[in-house]
Formats: structure tokens, sequence, C-alpha cells
């Protein structure tokens, strides 16, 4: 007879109190293990019978709750583990209001809700505080999914993304849920981005209008000295008179004078925060990382521990190159300049500073030049920006300050560290493709290197 070997002989002995029959186990005293001598091997038959009812069970199913969030309604879909709907609904869009509608999901053992990222961000967080299961969707690949059907409707949509998440669907990416903490911070750099392209706009209209009539400013006074070159150009213009042409003009430069001083205040604001923060302090350790590329990276990545390797942030931040593979063709393609782009655009300026910057003996900075030589700039500057990306999780992750690793002659000994892996000679040194740091907390991580 077929049986099945269970660990936890207590949990067998019930089971079989609860299922056995008495010709299916032989009674014995003697054992010591109660009435059955082989108390952790269960018949096939007992086994089929446990497993019948545990699918009978409403309660081991699995069932999944799609929300269609919007501004002020959400559409609500609830289907089971075949794909059928038990229940929809559309109430207000608020926790509360959710909650009283799938409460009774709650006592389910395998009960999910999935809604698409955005406007939901802020009642998954809700609906994570009272117990629920919460899945976010990045909107664009779930998109995709949801094209298939022919109409879109609200329930139509909520239906779909409950389908996503019963199904699996690998190729619909989770997004991750920050913190409200660190989602505030997102926040405050995202208005520093608008209000930094509205001063420039501003500005470069006003330059505009004056060279316009003939006159011209100095692009290195836009910024600092904005008054003293443009109120010379208005009086040799337009004259001392007052006129309609004169006065717009004027107040358009009051209104570029106070983004530029709002900015000032909220740059240095920025820059406290940075300096306040022990993380932000670490990542600053790096040359050509400054506070805001500091303040950037903290919220984007938000907690270090959800990449598997710190290798993964590359890819994360759209800086890992794509593959084209047709039979027996492969064709390596360009960066695939997905996810976060403003942290892309300061990975990248980073690394232009760390090329003009750093130690020249400094060895990720020979790593860089030496793939400038061989493929470019611009290939170089995105090289060294992943470089800098995984650089910086390993910092953070480490809880340790920048120390680069300085070129070595060739008549310099090496040290037989296993760890280090084969060397590489670049410009008449050697460089170590990896160099781990100490272990303690206040020790100095040392940059990855080789390609």
């Amino acid at each position: 007879m077929r049986s099945v070997t269970c660990p936890a002989f207590y949990l067998v002995l019930r089971l079989e109190q609860a299922y056995a029959r008495e010709e299916d186990l032989t009674p014995d005293r003697k054992a010591g293990r109660g009435r059955y001598p082989n108390a952790t091997a269960i018949p096939s038959n007992v086994v089929e019978r446990i497993f019948a009812a545990l699918r009978s069970n409403p309660m081991t199913k699995g069932i999944w709750a799609g929300l269609d969030v919007g501004v002020e309604t959400t559409a609500i879909c609830i289907v089971n583990d075949a794909g059928e709907i038990v229940q929809e609904a559309v109430c207000a869009t608020s926790s509360k209001s959710v909650h009283r509608e799938i409460g009774w999901i709650k006592r389910r053992r395998h009960a999910h809700v999935a809604l698409e990222a955005g406007t939901g961000v802020s009642l998954a967080r809700g609906l994570r505080a009272l117990g629920y299961s919460v899945e976010i969707y990045e909107s664009r690949r779930l998109s995709k999914f949801l094209r298939a059907r022919r109409n879109k409707t609200d329930a139509g949509d909520a239906n779909g993304i409950a389908e996503a998440a019963r199904l699996g669907v690998s190729n619909v990416s989770k997004v991750y849920l920050k913190d409200f903490e660190t989602q505030a911070l997102q926040s405050r750099l995202t208005i520093r981005r608008h209000l930094l392209r509205e001063r420039l706009a501003a500005v470069s209209l006003l330059c505009r209008q004056i060279e316009l009539y003939g006159g011209r400013i100095r692009r290195s006074t836009r910024d600092t000295h904005l008054r003293e070159a443009v109120e010379p150009q208005l009086k040799r213009l337009f004259g001392r008179a007052p006129s309609a042409l004169s006065n717009e003009l004027r107040d358009l430069l009051d209104r570029c004078e106070q983004m530029i001083e709002y900015q000032r205040a909220f740059d240095e604001q920025l820059r406290k925060l940075a300096l306040d923060n022990a993380i932000c302090r670490r990542l600053m350790t790096i040359p050509g990382v400054g506070p805001l590329c500091a303040l950037t990276f903290y919220a984007a990545v938000g907690e270090p521990e959800r990449f598997a390797r710190s290798a993964d942030i590359g890819a994360y931040f759209g800086l890992a190159p794509t593959t084209h593979e047709s039979g027996l063709t492969v064709r390596p393609g360009r960066i695939s300049r997905m996810g976060n782009a403003p942290m892309r655009r300061l990975l990248v300026q980073a690394a232009m500073a760390f090329m003009r910057w750093a130690d020249p003996a400094c060895a990720l900075k020979a790593w860089a030049l030496q793939i400038e030589q061989r493929r470019g700039r611009p290939r170089a500057k995105v090289a060294l920006a992943r470089k800098l990306a995984v650089l910086m999780l390993t910092l953070w992750r480490m809880r340790t300050i920048y120390l680069p690793q300085t070129i070595r002659p060739l008549s310099e000994p090496q040290k037989s560290d296993p760890r280090q892996g084969l060397p590489l000679q670049i410009s008449g040194g050697v460089v170590p493709p990896f160099c781990p740091s100490d272990p303690g907390s206040e020790g100095a991580a040392r940059c990855p290197l080789g390609p």
C-alpha cells in the first residue's frame, strides 16, 4: 500500500484520528505511539479523503479582488480560483467604503486585493493598514493585459485586474509600496523638478522677448544676476518712459526673481535634509554624488533589501542593455530606459562629474576611461552610471562609506585573496574586478571594478 510520509507526528496523529478507519491501520499499544505503530505514514486512501475534504472547504480556496480605482468611485470585482465572478460592486474611493464591500474576504486564508499603481496608492496603504494582502501592478504593463478586451469599462478593468492577479501574469511587474515618509520625499523632489521647468521656461521667455528687439542676455547671468542684466537692456530698448510692453516684461522679471529665490530656499532645505540623513551622507562620499542625487536615490529605492542582488539596481533604473535574439542571431541593443527617468539622468550626471573630479589613481575611473577609449564617451558614461548605482546600493546595505581603490604598480606584489578573483591590468596597474569591503559597520566599501 502506498503511503505519504509526514514529518509532524502530532499532525499525522490528528489526521489519522479524524479520517482513518480501523481496517486501514493496525493497532498496537506496545509501540509507545498510541494506537498506531507507524504514525508517520498515512495510507493513500486516507490522504485522498483528506485532500477531498480540503478542496471542498471554501476557506482553503483562493479568492482575488480587483479594484479599478478612480478619483471619486472604485469598481470592485471578486473572482474565485476558477475565474468565476463572485461579487461586483461600485463604491466611493476610500478604504472604509471598500472595506464595507470586501470585508468578508478577510476570513479567507488565501484572499488577495489587486489594483494598479497611480491614484490607488493611498487606498492600498489604507487597506494594508486594515489587514488586507494588497498587490500593486505597474500601470503601463497592466494596460497591455487589459487591452485584449474589446470594450473598456470600469467593471471590465476591475475584472481584468482580478484575473491578472489570479493567473499570476509574469510580464506584469508589481510595484513596491513605499512608506509615507519616503513617498513624501519623492513628492517634494517631483515638485522641485516641475518648479525648475517653470523657472527655466519663464526666464527663457523673458530673454527671447528681449532678443527679439535687439537686446541680449548672457547665459551666465540668468540665474545669479538676472535683474542686473535685464534692467539696462529694458532701458536701452524701450527708454525710460513707461510702456505696456516694458511693464509686462518687468512683471515677468519679478516673477522670475520670485521663482529663483524660492528654488534657492527649496534647495537649501533639501541640502540640510540630505546632511541630516545618515544614508545620504554615506552616498555623498562618492565623488560626483551630491545631495539631490543622494535624496533621489534614497526615495527611489526605499528598501534596499527588496533587491536580491546589488547588480539588479542597474536594470531597475533602465541602465541595463536590451537583447534581441532570433534563431542564430543575437544582437545586444541600447539600454532599456525603463524605470525612474530623473534618477537615471542624475546617475549619468554623477558619472560625468566622477570622471572629471575623481582621483586619477582611482581604479573605477581608470576602468571608465578604458571603456571610453574602446567604445566612446557616451557608453562609458552609461556604464559608469550603472556601476555607481550598484556602488550606492552596496554602501547603503553595508552601512559603510566610500573609499576608492587605487591602481597599484606592477612591481607591487599582489595579496593572495581568493575573493578578489583574477586581476585586470589597466594603464600599467593591477586592479581586481571586485574587492569587497570590511564586514564592520564603520569600514569602507571598495568600488566594484571590471566590466
